[in-house]
């Protein structure tokens, strides 16, 4: 019973990307840069650091992100032996989204002001990426084609705010 309902098409269209999106749940990895203020003062005072950590680090979230997904696509083969194309390419899109999202947050929005160590995890900030990676499953399950431009825009997200511009387009004269 349990496996028709979930190779069923119109419960699987909206289960899996919600899955993904549960998935994204924001962890100590996410919080680097609020819980250690002389790192953040690092990062952004020294030359080239936005390049050099932002980058790394959201490949880091994505491979966490992704590993997480992987095990449950695996699980979803093994269960109902019915795991798409589609679904692969969904599960790699939130799995970057949400890191691209939560290094965005982290470098440019971190949190400042707590006190002690459990105000970084009651901080309504944490659940920004989790609530947008929900409606974005809400938008993918009932609108699968929307996932190509939701991809593009990922895509501009990764070129505007995460790759930094060459110096020499930085100071034409």
């Amino acid at each position: 019973m349990l496996r028709i309902a979930i190779c069923d098409d119109d419960s699987r269209a909206l289960s899996v990307p919600l899955g993904f999106a549960m998935l994204s749940l924001n962890t100590p990895i996410c919080i680097l840069l609020s819980c250690s203020p002389a790192l953040e003062q690092a990062v952004h005072f020294l030359p080239g650091q936005k390049k050099q950590f932002c980058i790394p680090y959201c490949f880091f979230i994505f491979v966490c992100n992704l590993t997480a997904d992987t095990i449950f696509l695996c699980s979803l083969e093994i269960q109902t032996g019915c795991v798409t194309l589609f679904m692969l390419v969904t599960g790699v899109f939130f799995a970057l989204q949400s890191a691209v999202f939560s290094v965005l947050l982290e470098y440019y929005f971190p949190i400042r002001g707590w006190k002690i160590e459990s105000d970084l995890w009651h901080h309504p900030r944490k659940y920004l990426v989790p609530v947008t990676m929900v409606l974005l499953a809400g938008i993918v399950g009932t609108l699968p084609m929307a996932l190509l431009p939701l991809s593009i825009f990922l895509a501009t997200e990764i070129a505007v705010f995460l790759i930094p511009l060459p110096q020499s387009l930085l100071h034409r004269s």
